[in-house]
Formats: structure tokens, sequence, C-alpha cells
């Protein structure tokens, strides 16, 4: 029984390790143009996921409430993008709204390849 208990725990461990989003970076920039500049790297170094779908949320509130920022507010690595390093979003906030107490989160959901072909007979 604790063989078996250690092969799950191992299992489970070895699928949820080495996906990540890391090296967030934010910056607003100071042209008066109110675009958030975001980086990151996308890792997955057991090659489980050949995408990841990208999302970002953001907080208006320090945290408490998260909503989802639409396509026409981000361009860039967001959406389904492919792992690698150096990946860049750009965020096209209002005009006045500055980043001082505005929280921004990146999520990344990964994704497996299927195929609808049918079986050789």
């Amino acid at each position: 029984m604790l063989k078996k208990l250690l092969m799950i725990v191992l299992f489970s461990f070895i699928f949820t390790q080495d996906q990540s989003i890391t090296n967030i970076s934010v910056s607003q920039r100071t042209d008066g143009s109110g675009i958030v500049d975001i980086s990151y790297d996308l890792n997955d170094a057991t090659e489980t996921f050949p995408s990841f779908d990208i999302t970002v949320q953001i907080s208006f509130d320090d945290g408490v409430t998260w909503e989802d920022v639409s396509d026409g507010e981000v361009s860039g690595d967001v959406g389904s993008v492919i792992p690698g390093l150096g990946k860049s979003i750009s965020y096209f906030a209002e005009s006045g709204i500055y980043f001082n107490t505005v929280k921004i989160k990146l999520l990344g959901e990964g994704h497996y390849v299927t195929s609808d072909l049918p079986f050789a007979t």
C-alpha cells in the first residue's frame, strides 16, 4: 500500500513541476501612451505541453478582485503560446491610469495535442 501511495505522489509531483511562468517584469511607459509592457518566460522543462493558453488579469483594488483583460486591450504573447524565453505582452491601459496600486497577473493553462484521426483497421 505504501509503495502504491509513493508512486501516486511521485507521479503527481512529476507532472506538476517545471511548468511555470517565470521572470515576470511589468513596466508602464513614460511617453504618455499608457501602454504597460509585460515580459515573461514560459517554461516547460518536462515538455509535457506543446502550448499554453496565457491570459492576463488585472486588479484595481490591490488584489481583492480580478478581471480578465479583453483581447482588444492586449497584444503579443497572449492566448495560445508555445513555451520559450523572452515572451512579451503589451497592455493598452486607459489614458490617465497609472500602475502604482494596480496588480497584474498572468495565468497559463497547458494543452495536450490530440488527434481526431480514425484508427487503422
